[in-house]
């Protein structure tokens, strides 16, 4: 290697290092912004029938994700996505049912008082820029995930069934699922709820922790977990900041949308 290709070597690593730190200060400062303010978060109590009921609701995600640990991934299918369709549909009843028969607000117990266009002018741009500061990070993970899994470490069946699927019908359900239902059901269940809980009962670091390894574990893919870690502690700390579970729904849904767009664009680089 010759002096200049040693010197830009060693600039490039510099520009590397500064933008990693800027990066870093930036995420940082947001990160603190909203775990400074405690008071914007939904004030509703979770009670011991909602708390029971709320383990029980995780509980029945996590069983069924690692069951499916080391077993052979499911081929997905047009029905197969249909019927995950009426599953969330189902969950987010199911959830809004009981708690609604217990005599809770649901405007209340998750901050969903954004009534006007103020409200959405402020929050959706913290959403989508919460969104996209955490990319850098959750991308990391993601490329982490997969260097340690190895070589054999496969892209999540869904995403096959997306890059190798031009039938419009299957494209369009995998919207539906990816960018509305699992957003609206994975952000009721596990920030709605299982952050509730947890935050009330065990504070909120420990229940930041607790309820984005249940959401990264949900999935049932070992090379994502770091990366969907992340991507649930950042949905945590808009919920904070912001006192709105329309946060966090919103980052969700775009964060889905834009892998499933990528997954068209490019499906070899998501593969």
């Amino acid at each position: 290697m010759g002096i200049r290709d040693t010197a830009g070597f060693v600039l490039l690593a510099l520009g590397a290092l500064v933008l990693l730190w800027v990066y870093l200060r930036l995420a940082g400062s947001a990160a603190a912004a909203a775990w400074n303010h405690p008071e914007r978060f939904p004030a509703a109590e979770w009670r011991w029938p909602e708390a029971v009921f709320t383990l029980g609701l995780a509980g029945f995600f996590l069983s069924v994700a690692l069951a499916s640990f080391g077993a052979k991934p499911e081929v997905v299918t047009l029905g197969s996505l249909r019927s995950g369709l009426a599953v969330y549909g189902a969950i987010v009843m199911l959830a809004f049912g009981f708690l609604i028969f217990r005599n809770n607000d649901l405007v209340e117990l998750f901050g969903l008082d954004w009534r006007d266009w103020r409200d959405w002018r402020s929050g959706l741009p913290m959403a989508v820029g919460g969104l996209l500061l955490a990319l850098p990070a959750v991308y990391a993970g993601q490329f982490a995930g997969y260097f340690f899994a190895g070589p054999e470490a496969q892209p999540q069946p869904i995403v096959d069934f997306l890059a190798n699927n031009t039938d419009p019908a299957a494209r369009w359900t995998v919207v539906l699922v990816g960018a509305i239902a699992a957003p609206v059901a994975e952000e009721v269940v596990f920030r709605g709820c299982l952050y509730g809980v947890l935050r009330q009962w065990w504070g909120r670091f420990a229940a930041l922790v607790a309820s984005s390894a249940a959401f990264a574990l949900i999935h049932a893919h070992p090379a994502s977990l770091p990366a969907l870690f992340l991507l649930a502690a950042a949905l945590v700390l808009l919920y904070e900041a912001t006192g709105s579970l329309w946060a966090p729904i919103a980052a969700h849904a775009l964060f889905n949308g834009l892998n499933i767009i990528a997954t068209l664009q490019w499906p070899d680089l998501m593969k």
